[in-house]
């Protein structure tokens, strides 16, 4: 069986990692905390109310802020689970900006995921404008405010990270003028 470009399926963690030992020996040397998780997750001033997205094509994203979680929806249809045919709830969204390039005539993408760049965290309804970061290939990605400060998490809810090329349409709120305030507040952090 060939899957192509398939960017909707999903699994867990376990499966991933029980696949990959069946092939490959896998020791980690210590456990590492993919996330900085926090009793008092960050939280900002700005209203995080919604994120849309249009990748490509027909591929538009919409993700908003309804009663106490994320709800995701592409084309308009909202993402369920496929046991429980619950719409899924999201605790907090990442929108990390990456450098894209496509590779091949189908429009498979290469991402570069290591370095830094600029990040978007949505969380209990507000918005904070920041950046990421990922010096080598084995280190965690990391989120930071415009201040520096590294931002926390609550466990809980699962959190979606949406990787945009700088050219992608992105609109928070509903609105451009977020997106623009956002972007500004990056270039001076990014400044300094």
């Amino acid at each position: 069986m060939c899957i192509r470009d398939r960017h909707n399926l999903y699994t867990s963690g376990k499966k991933i990692y029980d696949y990959m030992a069946s092939k490959v020996p896998m020791k980690v040397a210590k456990q590492v905390q993919p996330l900085n998780y926090s009793a008092e997750p960050t939280r900002s001033d700005t209203p995080g109310n919604s994120v849309s997205i249009r990748y490509h094509g027909n591929y538009n994203l919409d993700i908003a802020w309804v009663n106490g979680a994320y709800e995701r929806s592409m084309n308009k249809v909202k993402h369920t689970d496929r046991e429980s045919n619950k719409t899924l709830r999201i605790g907090a969204v990442i929108v990390q900006t990456a450098v894209m390039k496509v590779v091949d005539k189908v429009g498979r993408q290469d991402i570069s995921f290591i370095g830094s760049g600029t990040a978007v965290i949505m969380q209990k309804g507000t918005l904070t404008a920041g950046r990421w970061v990922k010096p080598d290939i084995a280190a965690m990605t990391r989120y930071y405010d415009i201040n520096g400060n590294e931002i926390t998490f609550e466990k809980g809810l699962p959190i979606w990270v949406q990787v945009v090329s700088p050219t992608h349409k992105v609109v928070y709120n509903g609105n451009l003028e977020t997106a623009q305030l956002l972007k500004q507040q990056q270039k001076k952090f990014l400044c300094q």
